[in-house]
């Protein structure tokens, strides 16, 4: 979801026949030989490893890759205040609206259906100010269909896990509606995951309470992930696991000063900042929501019996906005895609670096001021190549997740940075 970005970035937050990959396998759990036969990749980061406190994450090899993902394709839910309970209640409501929408079959005749959907439940549209149109059309979140082709887009990739964005979550949208309307998707996209043998992992980022952590309102938020998500029975395994325990980032915005001095022994917490050619918050230890330059971010770590830096994280964004707000991607110093130049020269940095994680900026967030049009955007989830846009028509197809499944089988191989003919048709 957009972020406040505190003066810096304002909100920086056709129809083909996709089968639902949503098959009901039943509640065992697979043999890993199963899964090797079922998936042929990105097998490591999906089998569930032993954690603290009896929960089973999937596990992490080095290095990771992430993707910031949205489950913001809904309108503000009516169940009221969000609780374990009437989030499940907010699920079975949109499963069943699911069915209703698509039956068993969804396919391309059912694209508009889900926006249809949305609207007649909450009388509102979340595409309106889309800068490109996805290849799966002005979709649902919580939409089974979309849920499979995102998983075997992503995991197909070399993605290990989604980056699941809540950090909107507390403030005015715990209270509207909006929130619960995120969680009850997110709830829907694990349900969709458990029940497939190719996907991510999930990792949910939350955001500060009016700036601060470990507020009643935000340890509730934490204790909620934990309880209805983590350890639930339900989805064990498939949360992303990082240092022995379920990775929790937490979204402190674009800021210089030192983190909220808070953690969790449940998680692995790290702090998330963005700009941080700005606000240098990597002498903090913090990991970055985008970057323009330099995107490294570092932890000291015992190293040959020796105190060293090592790369933990870095961010890598298909394109940036420059400073100025709100979020101005026609200022000088912003990044346009410039047919994948912006995202190649991000990612030499992870290959220079070697981090344990790249986090990469990102899936699906379509819509302005965060991103403008198709060349001046950072999406990168498939899209036609025609068609309507906010501030012009068109769009990138596969291109993009053909670059970063490129990128990352390199990356993860060890390999020098590939050299990729840009194609200058595409932005």
């Amino acid at each position: 979801m957009a972020k406040a970005a505190a003066g810096l970035r304002g909100r920086v937050g056709e129809g083909f026949r996709v089968r639902s990959q949503v098959r009901a396998h039943g509640v065992r759990r697979w043999t890993r030989k199963e899964v090797l036969q079922a998936t042929g990749v990105g097998v490591a980061a999906a089998w569930p490893v032993a954690a603290p406190q009896g929960v089973a994450v999937a596990a992490a090899p080095r290095p990771l890759v992430g993707m910031e993902y949205e489950t913001w394709y809904a309108c503000p839910s009516p169940l009221g205040a969000p609780t374990a309970g009437n989030l499940a209640q907010e699920a079975a409501a949109q499963a069943q609206a699911i069915r209703v929408a698509g039956g068993q079959d969804l396919n391309s005749a059912h694209l508009a259906l889900d926006l249809a959907q949305a609207e007649a439940r909450f009388g509102c549209n979340p595409w309106a100010s889309r800068e490109a149109t996805p290849l799966l059309g002005t979709y649902w979140s919580s939409a089974a269909r979309v849920i499979g082709q995102h998983a075997l887009w992503l995991a197909g990739a070399g993605v290990d896990f989604v980056l699941v964005d809540w950090s909107n979550n507390l403030g005015g949208n715990w209270d509207n509606g909006v929130a619960l309307s995120i969680m009850g998707a997110t709830w829907n996209l694990l349900e969709g995951y458990r029940r497939l043998p190719r996907h991510p992992a999930v990792v949910l980022m939350l955001g500060l309470d009016d700036g601060q952590a470990g507020t009643p309102r935000f340890q509730r938020q934490v204790d909620l992930v934990h309880r209805a998500f983590v350890a639930s029975p339900r989805f064990q395994g498939l949360f992303q696991g990082f240092l022995g325990r379920p990775l929790l980032p937490v979204y402190t915005g674009p800021t210089g000063e030192p983190p909220p001095d808070w953690t969790d022994p449940r998680f692995t917490v790290r702090w998330v900042n963005a700009f941080e050619e700005v606000t240098h918050a990597n002498a903090y230890g913090a990991w970055s929501w985008i970057d323009r330059q330099p995107q490294v971010v570092y932890r000291s770590v015992l190293q040959g019996g020796t105190m060293g830096r090592v790369a933990e994280a870095v961010t890598v964004a298909a394109g940036y906005p420059g400073s100025g707000a709100p979020a101005s991607w026609l200022a000088p110093d912003a990044g346009p895609r410039r047919h994948g130049a912006t995202y190649l020269a991000q990612w030499s940095v992870a290959f220079a670096a070697r981090p344990e994680v790249v986090l990469l900026c990102q899936w699906n967030e379509f819509r302005t001021p965060d991103q403008y049009d198709a060349e001046h955007s950072n999406d990168m989830e498939p899209t036609a190549l025609h068609g309507w846009g906010v501030n012009g028509s068109g769009g990138w197809g596969y291109y993009y997740l053909g670059l970063t499944r490129t990128l990352t089988t390199a990356f993860k191989a060890g390999r020098p940075l590939p050299a990729v003919r840009l194609n200058p048709e595409v932005p």
